[in-house]
């Protein structure tokens, strides 16, 4: 009999659901004075989401142009980023400590959410998007190709160039994948 019963314990353990998830929505309002703001050109990202889901960086208002703005989704104000004035397309770092972004379609920059100073990574990316990886690299996307450079700036590396054999003018919409891949769209 105590076999009979442990059997039935074991079977309703192995075939009981599991328990869900659970599902999470919600909308973030952002008042008219702190509103997305549109890129300055045509594929420039507004918006990017922390690794761990707990905070966002936007594109919002700032003196004159854009400007980066934290929100942590534990808080119901959004504050700037210090030195992003002009910024857009932000992405996180995998620890999520640091955004980078594009400022004037060339400039690529890293600011921390410590309030250290920003840091200039190249001046001449041409870009309007750049993902940072899990490999220790940021990758751009360069108007020949695909560049790669440190997080703490140096040399910038070719990874990838357009073939005029094969019709392509660029590569965009750069995105890191987990692992150290990388997924985009050439045209």
């Amino acid at each position: 009999m105590g076999a009979v019963v442990l059997a039935a314990a074991a079977l309703w353990s192995w075939l009981r659901p599991l328990p869900r998830e659970p599902l999470t929505q919600f909308s973030v309002a952002l008042r008219k004075s702190k509103e997305l703001q549109p890129p300055p050109t045509a594929g420039g990202g507004r918006i990017a989401i922390s690794p761990d889901g707990r905070m966002l960086v936007f594109t919002g208002p700032g003196q004159g142009s854009s400007h980066l703005w934290l929100r942590r989704l534990d808080q119901l104000t959004s504050a700037p980023i210090a030195g992003t004035e002009g910024g857009y397309s932000p992405f996180f770092s995998p620890d999520g400590r640091k955004v980078g972004f594009i400022r004037n379609g060339s400039t690529l920059r890293v600011a921390s959410l410590d309030g250290t100073p920003t840091v200039t990574l190249m001046d001449t990316a041409n870009t309007t998007s750049a993902d940072w990886s899990s490999d220790g690299w940021i990758y751009v996307e360069g108007g020949a190709g695909i560049l790669r450079v440190r997080p703490t700036g140096g040399t910038v590396e070719p990874v990838y160039a357009v073939s005029e054999e094969r019709h392509e003018i660029g590569a965009e919409f750069l995105n890191a994948l987990p692992g150290g891949g990388l997924l985009y769209r050439l045209r």
